[in-house]
């Protein structure tokens, strides 16, 4: 059998309360770290071959703690992996064409709801046109990573992020690139996609988060169920 097994990790938490201490973000919580090193706990059983990452710090404090668990497995990073905005509808292209509308701006004008969501997810710090070229940064990852296997079974990590990682999905399941937005992941979370020789992609499993307890269940600063603060700390995961 000729399979190759790519295992998505979105980072661990990051703390978006306080000001990234680099343009390229933030490093874990502490949270985020015991999230990694018990993702690096459960792929440790797996026979890996190589971890690939993004360069923001987020990811690449991620990747390390699970290389760290994973034995003599080469660390790749790459620019190509990192965030991005993967796609926006062409709706959305056309609108902006035409009205020049931008984040800082929207509340001066009446947005329609079917933009508004797309006009959020970036700042008046960065240009639309860096904004847009996200399209082809994603288009030329996944054409990098997602490839046939040689010849036998292969296993390999790739530490990204949640915006990436969703836009990935969409184009193993055939869905409008654009889909993406209405994807989202739990920090640590696990997606795995097999790739058979013939190139066929099958997606095995999303936002998997087995590996995690429920109080490590996060969305950056959300928490799925904080037994410690609902006060349940004595009580076992059901």
């Amino acid at each position: 059998m000729t399979q190759r097994i790519l295992h998505l990790v979105r980072h661990g938490q990051i703390d978006l309360t306080t000001k990234p201490p680099t343009h390229q973000g933030w490093p874990l919580t502490a949270r985020g770290q015991e999230q990694a090193r018990l993702t690096a706990q459960r792929l440790a059983r797996l026979p890996i071959t190589a971890i690939h990452c993004s360069t923001h710090p987020r990811a690449q404090e991620t990747a390390q703690i699970i290389a760290a668990q994973l034995g003599d497995v080469p660390l790749q990073s790459s620019e190509a992996l990192c965030e991005c905005v993967p796609a926006v509808p062409q709706h959305f292209r056309d609108w902006h064409a035409a009205t020049g509308i931008e984040p800082r701006d929207q509340h001066l004008h009446d947005v329609p709801p079917a933009v508004r969501p797309w006009l959020n997810i970036w700042t008046h710090h960065v240009s639309f046109e860096s904004v847009a070229a996200g399209e082809t940064q994603s288009r030329h990852a996944f054409d990098s990573y997602f490839l046939r296997p040689h010849d036998q079974v292969e296993h390999e990590i790739i530490v990204s992020h949640g915006n990436l990682l969703g836009a990935f999905l969409c184009r193993v399941l055939q869905l409008p690139a654009d889909a993406w937005m209405q994807l989202d992941m739990y920090n640590c979370a696990l997606s795995e996609v097999r790739i058979e020789q013939t190139g066929d992609m099958r997606l095995l499993s999303f936002n998997d988060t087995g590996h995690l307890p429920y109080e490590l269940r996060t969305d950056n600063e959300r928490v799925l169920c904080d037994w410690t603060q609902s006060g349940r700390s004595d009580q076992s995961e059901e």
